[in-house]
């Protein structure tokens, strides 16, 4: 998304002026990090499992309901 200026304005030195406009110094947004196996470091997999075949169900057969 791009920046939003919050306020504009005009500086003037004699004949030359110039066009200014105020935005933001932060941005929203989060951070997220990996979860990691303290012992050995390694990135930990979350995988969903059907409760009733127990299987591995991928993202993509997923259905909200």
């Amino acid at each position: 998304m791009p920046p939003h200026s919050i306020g504009s304005g005009t500086i003037s030195f004699g004949l030359v002026s110039i066009p200014i406009r105020l935005y933001t110094a932060a941005a929203s947004g989060g951070v997220s990090f990996h979860l990691l196996h303290a012992p050995c470091g390694h990135r930990i997999r979350q995988q969903l499992v059907c409760p009733v075949d127990h299987t591995i169900v991928e993202r993509s057969d997923l259905v909200k309901g």
